[in-house]
């Protein structure tokens, strides 16, 4: 059996554990979302020189479910989302990654998150693992997608989850503070070219970073890392 196979074999597997019983979409991928979150502890495992390496991650996730003794594994939200991706993809639901950015800090740091397809109402919808949470527009209820975040008031977003709601209690006002300044959409599974939305009035586009022994502006800072996207700032 080759790594691929494998590979779709334990994510098979995370879904089998997860079930198949579900009142509607919405709980299908929030139990997904909280299997990845609870199931993995927020960090990058100094030791593990293959932190992006998805089919080992995937491994420890399982074990870390199937049995309470098992040490969960240290991921970031990059690992983290992938994950949720690709169980998702067990399950014929259509998701996407994406990336959030912020220019408040020596150098730039970003966020990976997922987008998932709601076919019933025709739209993308924002999802987090590393926090657990959703987002819903305070006004309607709706559920909004990261685009609504990056551009729209804040104050008009609630970060949800089973547990708790509000920025504070799901302990995403960090990025309410910082990270919804720009946003990148990353389709893993398709060779294209990035292109990477800004908010002007939130990412400041002329200040420099570090960036090994450089200092780059956010512009230069993408292209040297993604290979020449397209910067759109509106």
């Amino acid at each position: 059996m080759n790594k691929n196979a494998m590979y779709n074999e334990d994510l098979l597997r995370c879904a089998h554990i997860i079930g198949s019983s579900f009142r509607d979409m919405h709980d299908l991928v929030l139990s997904v979302q909280e299997f990845v979150h609870f199931n993995s502890v927020h960090g990058r495992d100094p030791d593990n020189e293959y932190h992006f390496r998805h089919d080992l991650n995937v491994k420890k996730l399982l074990l870390a479910a199937l049995s309470s003794d098992k040490q969960k594994p240290l991921l970031t939200c990059g690992p983290r989302a992938r994950l949720m991706y690709d169980i998702l993809r067990m399950y014929n639901i259509t998701s996407k990654l994406l990336q959030v950015y912020t220019s408040d800090y020596e150098i730039v740091k970003g966020h990976q998150i997922i987008e998932v397809w709601n076919d019933h109402e025709s739209k993308w919808e924002s999802w987090d693992p590393d926090f657990n949470v959703y987002y819903l527009d305070k006004k309607t209820g709706r559920h909004i997608a990261y685009d609504d975040l990056v551009f729209g008031d804040l104050e008009d977003v609630l970060p949800f989850n089973r547990n708790s709601k509000g920025w504070s209690d799901t302990g995403t006002t960090v990025l309410k503070e910082h990270y919804f300044q720009a946003i990148m959409y990353d389709f893993p599974d398709f060779h294209m070219d990035h292109s990477i939305l800004v908010n002007k009035d939130r990412l400041n586009l002329s200040k420099r970073f570090k960036y090994g022994t450089k200092y780059m502006t956010f512009r230069e800072w993408a292209h040297d890392s993604y290979g020449f996207p397209k910067i759109v700032s509106f």
